[in-house]
């Protein structure tokens, strides 16, 4: 008898906490999330970019210089970038939040939003595939959003394209601004964990960030394609313009034209659409 009543009472007790975890677990799948109609600034294009694709453009108020995409966030009021970003034009837009891409602030902006009292969050970016995971799920927690998070980590890992196979095939990012103020991207960059995403080799290995392209370093390199932003490209005069670039005729890119432009943001912002960019780039290799 006595061991009956226990059964029933464990029983009773299970039901109740699953009948209470059920609630609460219906409770948080309905609730809207904190930041709904309320006043976000995005400063990095991946984090406008992000805070978007959880479903909150239309509470953004403010960008900065580096967010191009989606289209519509052009139309808001433009911070500036870096350096550039002033408090009194954050305070003036009167923000439930900030959210921050380490890289496109200052350390003095920083301590003047900490002095504010303005609710901020600064993310560090890691360029990887788990890197932008978890980006997407830490702006999910701070916009109370997880659910969202989660389903945009869930579309992105299953549109994202697996690597065929490595190859000693060799790629090089040029960053280029006109004709005589061209960069190439070595270790250390986004370009570089991109070029690795795709299964390719980095054709500049000798040093870490950006240094000028010379017509030495890009005949020693022989990348076997090259790998420019759309707006880089277009400064170039097009594809036709890459004929100017001393020794790239004596490459296997610039012998066979083999050329990738994307957006830039697309490209290397390792956002939502990273995986929209390897396969438009695998398709073009």
């Amino acid at each position: 008898m006595k061991r009956n009543c226990l059964l029933l009472i464990t029983s009773i007790l299970y039901l109740s906490l699953f009948s209470c975890t059920q609630t609460r677990e219906t409770q948080t799948e309905s609730a809207e999330p904190t930041y709904l109609n309320k006043r976000i600034i995005t400063l990095g294009g991946v984090i406008t970019e992000t805070v978007s694709a959880l479903g909150f453009q239309n509470e953004i108020v403010g960008v900065d210089r580096t967010s191009t995409f989606p289209q519509e966030v052009k139309e808001l009021p433009n911070l500036g970038f870096g350096n550039a970003i002033a408090i009194e034009s954050i305070i003036d837009l009167n923000p439930d939040i900030v959210l921050a891409l380490e890289s496109a602030v200052s350390e003095n902006l920083i301590r003047q939003l900490r002095e504010s009292g303005i609710r901020h969050e600064i993310y560090r970016q890691e360029f990887s595939k788990d890197g932008s995971i978890k980006l997407f799920r830490d702006l999910g927690l701070h916009l109370d959003a997880s659910l969202r998070s989660d389903s945009l980590v869930q579309t992105f890992e299953a549109s994202m394209p697996e690597v065929v196979q490595q190859t000693d095939k060799k790629l090089l990012f040029v960053y280029a601004r006109g004709q005589g103020a061209m960069q190439v991207a070595g270790q250390d960059t986004p370009a570089n964990a991109l070029i690795q995403m795709l299964g390719y080799k980095n054709a500049v290995t000798a040093f870490e960030g950006f240094r000028p392209l010379t017509p030495e370093a890009l005949v020693e390199a022989d990348p076997y394609a090259l790998l420019f932003f759309e707006s880089g490209l277009e400064s170039l005069g097009g594809k036709d313009g890459l004929a100017a670039i001393p020794g790239l005729k004596e490459t296997q890119a610039g012998r066979d034209a083999r050329v990738v432009a994307l957006d830039g943001l697309k490209m290397i912002g390792f956002g939502p659409r990273l995986p929209e960019a390897i396969k438009e780039i695998q398709a073009q290799l």
